[in-house]
């Protein structure tokens, strides 16, 4: 799993082509949650929270990491994609991320 803030950035451009820039939202974090080698029935419970959150659509659930919890979390993608990489033994990343604060 790998775990990033982002920052929501508001950018102005002048007329004589100069710049500024300021942070518009507090900073989210974002997680690319990997699982590699897993079997088929965990495969299909990932695949099962993926279709009740609708990919993208679902964004009032929570996820717990390290003792932390980070709330309103979406899915980056509608796409659920799985790898075989042995047979009955599968590898799915996820992307998600906060859309916005408390």
């Amino acid at each position: 799993m790998r775990r990033a803030r982002i920052h929501g950035t508001t950018v102005i451009r002048f007329v004589d082509d100069t710049e500024q820039r300021w942070r518009s939202t507090p900073p989210m974090t974002q997680f690319v949650l990997e699982y590699r080698d897993i079997n088929g029935y965990d495969l299909s419970r990932l695949l099962e929270f993926f279709r009740t959150a609708r990919g993208r659509f679902d964004t009032t659930w929570d996820i717990t990491v390290g003792g932390v919890t980070y709330h309103h979390m979406m899915f980056d993608s509608d796409a659920f994609e799985v790898m075989e990489s042995k047979p009955d033994r599968y590898t799915v990343r996820l992307t998600c991320r906060q859309w916005r604060r408390e």
